[in-house]
């Protein structure tokens, strides 16, 4: 037996970029109501298969006409699965718009951004391309730091103010 599993794991190894994620749908599909109950045994397979699902959705393929085909067996794994994944995606999307909106109401009020306990002041936008290293270290003496008192808080703060030098 232990031989016929090597030559079936080479097997799918070599041919693994030829099937797409439908066709090995449609055979777990077949598989899963004859080892659904051994999951232990079969971790292996499970794990491929999630990854083979992870692939997918990373792909951003539709499933839409997969949600339809499911069988009674195998729906719960893949749409669990799928849908996490999806969850994932939708909740790094959520949180780098949050992001991008307080920085975008930063800049819109006072062009501060506050970063921790330091604020970020930025005096005058300087459009530049990408710079070599060269270029960059004769950038960095035109940013310095300043220290101002915080009058609504009584606290310090720390600026980086950005100037550009004449």
């Amino acid at each position: 037996m232990s031989g016929l599993e090597a030559h079936a794991r080479r097997y799918m190894s070599v041919f693994e970029d030829a099937l797409d994620i439908r066709k090995i749908l449609a055979l777990d599909r077949e598989v899963f109501p004859m080892v659904g109950t051994y999951h232990e045994v079969f971790s292996e397979y499970f794990e491929y298969l999630r990854e083979k699902l992870e692939a997918a959705v990373e792909a951003n393929e539709d499933f839409n006409d997969l949600i339809n085909g499911f069988g009674q067996e195998s729906d719960h794994f893949v749409v669990r699965h799928v849908m996490s994944l999806y969850a994932s995606r939708i909740a790094k999307l959520g949180k780098d718009v949050e992001d991008l909106k307080a920085l975008t109401e930063s800049l819109r009020k006072d062009k501060v951004i506050k970063l921790n306990d330091s604020q970020v002041v930025f005096e005058e936008y300087i459009s530049m391309p990408l710079v070599d290293e060269p270029a960059r270290a004769a950038l960095i003496p035109a940013i310095f730091e300043a220290s101002s008192s915080d009058t609504e808080s009584g606290s310090e703060n720390r600026f980086v103010r950005i100037r550009k030098d004449k």
